[in-house]
């Protein structure tokens, strides 16, 4: 207990009556404050004891610091004041219930959430963004138990940063606050209570501020009292309760999974192995066992070391009187690893980057395939800025008295005519212009400058742009973008863009007005590798420049290296005239397809095939479809971000039509760094399913018969077949002069029979060839001729099989494959067939993969596959369950070896789960004894027989 302290408080009281309420005071906060400190522990399990024993230490602290000698120097007041801020200092920790139902709806804690999860600093704050979202934080697949420790954790590292300046409330309105029954009436003045507050909250923020507290101010009664000096105190007394005991295991435990900072903090703590605190010394050594440990150890070390430093260099600000002496010294303060080893006996191992070499792989190929990427990267930012702007001028809620066709609701369609019709009204402007200067022109000959009119750059926004990789997320518009519609959303992160423009330039430059502050800069920015290192000029352009609207303004001189490399791009035969250079489109392929109008030099540019097309928007999946129904359009996909053409790192989808399909959402989540694909394999889930409702959709509201026809195909190419439909769709058979004499593809003209149809080739005669090691088969075998498809049509023809209820079995084997028909009623084989399957597969280490007939169903253990099709030669027969074969070529005998194996793993992986290992092993008997009966006349066989039956 702080005996020097209180005994001084009573002292000063009976010397001077007038003091006696501040004794009176003190006698009820001691044991009101300190019964208040123990709910801290309700929502900081997890941190070390902040309760009374805490409030008790601080004072401890202080009193070693100055010694009896110098406490008898305090006025009673100062006294009061030292006791009263060492109990509520922290009080701020207490939080009700009812803050908390309170705060959970505030943008300040949404704000406060996104900031951590961009930062990825705790798993609650994902749970709390999804709860949110969706109202319910039980959404998760984890434990309840855990979500709400998780939970709670993220609202105690919300209400830590808070606490100190609600401490300060607290000290202000106690009852009003946390319903702290603190007495507050005229026997203490209220500005007492309010320089109470003000010293508590000086203990969270930056020592400088403390200079901003009175040096001198007069107390209660006659004394004078010192709120600097009382707040340097309490600041140091907080910082020297480092001792071994600030952790209760018990609390721990109730606490649960532990934060990965908890354990730091714990091994800071435990390690301690000396402490002397006096008024002429403070000395610490601690033996950390963790990096963790011995990290926080050497930051709290350094934060004393800095504290005391700098009070020491202002103590004549500070310091009541000259009596009061000087601070302690700082002595040997240290901290040690055992266990593992530190770089140069101080530094932790860490992975470093050269700078240079850093910016040298951003801005060059490890990173963009093409410096067009660059120029990409000005586009989306120009588009993205404009999306902002005009969902805050259109956007559903954000303005009242909006009619609604000035009103962008956040289901419209983006392709629509009224939301085109008010992105219309922003236009991106860029202008490419020849630069006249002659020296100029030698190693910059063009000027680029893309002006748009959206929401500008704020100085909130300057440090995110320099930051390389930096996101929306941690910035404060975040809570603006999640009402947007999410094809208005920003596409992501800032920085690895930017610095990609430096691939094309030397310098750029950025005047830019913002819509929220109407605060118009000027920024100039250099080659992170070049002459100026990255230097960055901002300048706030003079009061005279008036500008009535928002919006950004970027100037780029293109270096001449690109543009001769923009020169020799170009298709085959594409103008090629050494006479007179064609006009290099430097945004070929940047602007196919993009929400907001772009003009270049005046005039508008874009793919005017796609912005013909009719697009459905699909909200559910944020994403636009259109479809292309002619005959002589292509098959396949095309897939947009943005309106910026992307592409998949796998393989395609196979559509038996033309579809684009435009994706919307976070850059971060979806694309890799370039841009130029789709990172993210969800994706083409997503795109799948946008396809499938735009089809529906469309399905629904057409007439045309063959629309119809192969918007069925589609749905059956998708697996999701709704209507026959896809019957009718006829294929163009190859002609025999032709050089593509092997291709054909669908066509949809209804009034031509020349051709069959889906239908007419399932009824009629046609099979299916299988080419041995092929993943699936790649022939469709019609009059003796193996014709293959282009566009992987066939796959959608086998599709169609399935859903016509056939299943395949083998019509007969070459030495090179297997011919696969279909049929309602046949089983998978018959005796011949599977004699020249196993005839021509008897390959040293192959164990084949076969269709199951009835008679050997129990053995039925797996579903066929094209990796299955082509490692043990099996043959696909759709709609069939499939076995593995008893028989294996080894040393150049057939054998059943592992038969034992082989029926135990079937057990395992068997379909049925009523079937028994008896019947498993009764079957392969059957299967065996069936093959050997049937191969006796196969002296190909019999002649390297090695197993008994």
């Amino acid at each position: 207990m702080s005996t020097q302290l209180i005994e001084r408080l009573n002292q000063t009281c009976k010397e001077d009556p007038s003091l006696q309420p501040l004794a009176a005071q003190w006698g009820f906060d001691q044991q009101l404050i300190g019964k208040a400190l123990q709910n801290i522990a309700v929502q900081f399990p997890h941190y070390s004891r902040h309760d009374e024993s805490h409030s008790v230490q601080i004072l401890t602290n202080i009193e070693r610091v100055l010694g009896r000698e110098r406490i008898a120097q305090l006025s009673g007041t100062d006294v009061w004041l030292m006791l009263e801020a060492a109990y509520l200092h922290d009080v701020g920790m207490v939080v009700s219930q009812q803050q908390k139902l309170q705060d959970w709806s505030s943008d300040e804690f949404r704000t406060f959430v996104q900031r951590q999860s961009a930062r990825n600093s705790d798993a609650g704050s994902e749970v709390i963004l999804a709860a949110l979202q969706s109202g319910n934080i039980f959404n998760s697949s984890s434990n309840p138990v855990l979500l709400i420790s998780q939970i709670g954790f993220t609202f105690a590292e919300f209400y830590r940063g808070k606490h100190p300046e609600r401490a300060s409330e607290v000290a202000r309105s106690p009852k009003d606050t946390i319903g702290l029954d603190s007495p507050r009436n005229e026997l203490i003045p209220a500005r007492l209570f309010t320089l109470l507050g003000q010293i508590c909250a000086m203990h969270g923020r930056d020592r400088a501020s403390v200079l901003e507290l009175p040096h001198v101010a007069s107390g209660l009664g006659r004394d004078t009292i010192h709120p600097r000096y009382i707040a340097c105190m309490l600041r140091l007394g907080d910082l020297l309760d480092l001792d071994d005991n600030r952790f209760c295991p018990v609390m721990l435990g109730v606490a649960g999974e532990l934060p990965a900072k908890t354990h730091a903090h714990i091994d800071k703590h435990s390690g301690v192995r000396h402490l002397r605190i006096d008024p002429r010394r403070i000395e610490v050594h601690s033996v950390c066992t963790t990096y963790e440990g011995y990290v926080e150890s050497e930051n709290w070390f350094e934060y004393l070391r800095s504290e005391i430093a700098w009070q020491m260099a202002h103590w004549a600000d500070i310091v009541p009187d000259e009596r009061l002496g000087l601070l302690p010294t700082i002595g040997r303060v240290v901290t040690e690893l055992t266990g593992y080893e530190l770089i140069d006996n101080r530094s932790r191992p860490n992975f470093e980057f050269s700078r240079d070499r850093v910016f040298e792989l951003l801005q060059g190929a490890a990173v963009y395939e093409s410096e067009a990427d660059a120029l990409r990267e000005l586009v989306q930012n120009a588009v993205d800025a404009t999306l902002i702007l005009a969902w805050l001028k259109h956007g559903e809620g954000e303005r009242v008295g909006l009619a609604p066709e000035e009103t962008i609701y956040r289901h419209d369609n983006p392709y629509g005519t009224k939301v085109q019709t008010l992105l219309g009204r922003l236009p991106i402007q860029i202008d490419v212009l020849q630069n006249d200067d002659a020296e100029t022109a030698q190693t910059h000959p063009v000027t680029l400058l893309i002006t748009d009119r959206g929401i500008g750059i704020g100085r909130e926004d300057l440090a995110t742009m320099t930051r390389v990789g930096a996101s929306y997320r941690e910035t404060w518009k975040r809570s603006v973008y999640e009402r947007m519609p999410v094809w208005m959303r920003p596409s992501g992160a800032f920085g690895i863009g930017l610095q990609s423009l430096f691939l094309v330039t030397d310098e750029l430059s950025i005047q830019s007005q913002s819509f929220m502050s109407r605060e118009l800069l000027r920024l100039r920015m250099t080659n992170p590798v070049g002459d100026e290192r990255g230097s960055i000029y901002i300048q706030k352009a003079p009061n005279t420049h008036t500008y009535s609207e928002s919006g950004t303004r970027v100037q780029l001189h293109l270096k001449k290296n690109f543009i001769d490399a923009f020169q020799i791009r170009r298709a085959p035969f594409e103008h090629f005239d050494p006479i007179t250079p064609r006009e290099v489109d430097y945004f070929s392929g940047v602007l196919s397809h993009l929400p907001v109008p772009v003009l270049i030099n005046g005039k508008v540019h874009g793919d005017s095939k796609l912005m013909s097309l009719q697009w459905h928007y699909i909200d559910e999946h944020s994403a636009a479809v259109a479809f292309e129904l002619d005959e002589d359009s292509r098959a396949g996909a095309l897939l947009y971000f943005k309106g910026q053409q992307v592409g998949f790192p796998r393989k395609g989808l196979e559509l038996p039509c033309r579809v684009y399909v435009d994706v919307f959402g976070d850059a971060e989540d979806l694309l890799a760094v370039n841009r130029r694909y789709f990172r993210n394999p969800k994706v083409l889930e997503r795109v799948q399913a946008a396809i499938v409702a735009a089809a529906l959709r469309v399905l629904g509201q057409v007439s045309r018969n063959d629309h119809r026809t192969l918007l069925s195909t589609l749905l059956l190419a998708l697996d999701k077949p709704t209507t026959d439909e896809y019957l009718q769709v006829r294929w163009l058979e190859p002609s025999a002069a032709s050089s593509y004499a092997r291709r054909y593809r669908y066509v949809k003209n209804a009034d031509d029979t020349t051709f069959p149809t889906m239908g007419e080739l399932l009824e009629g005669d046609a099979k299916l060839y299988h080419v041995f090691g092929d993943y699936s088969p790649r022939y469709l075998r019609v009059k003796s001729r193996d014709i293959s498809s282009v566009d992987e049509s066939l796959s959608v023809f086998v599709k169609g099989i399935i859903h016509q209820g056939y299943r395949g079995y083998i019509d007969a084997v070459t030495q090179k494959g297997v011919v696969i028909g279909w049929s309602r009623t046949r089983e998978a084989w018959d005796i011949d067939a599977l004699k020249r399957l196993f005839l021509e597969s008897i390959i040293p280490g192959l164990r084949l993969a076969l269709p199951v007939t009835s008679a050997f169903a129990p053995l039925a253990s797996f579903k066929w596959t094209p990796w299955v099709g082509e490692l043990s030669r099996s043959p696909f027969c759709l709609n069939r369950e499939y076995m593995y074969s008893p028989f294996i070529l080894e040393n150049g005998k057939v054998t059943t070896s592992k038969l034992d194996e082989l029926i135990n793993w079937t057990f395992v992986h068997r379909k049925n789960p009523e079937v028994t290992v008896d019947e498993i092993r009764r079957c392969y008997q059957d299967f065996i004894r069936l093959v050997d009966q049937a191969m006796l006349d196969e002296p190909s066989w019999t002649s390297v027989v090695g197993y008994t039956v």
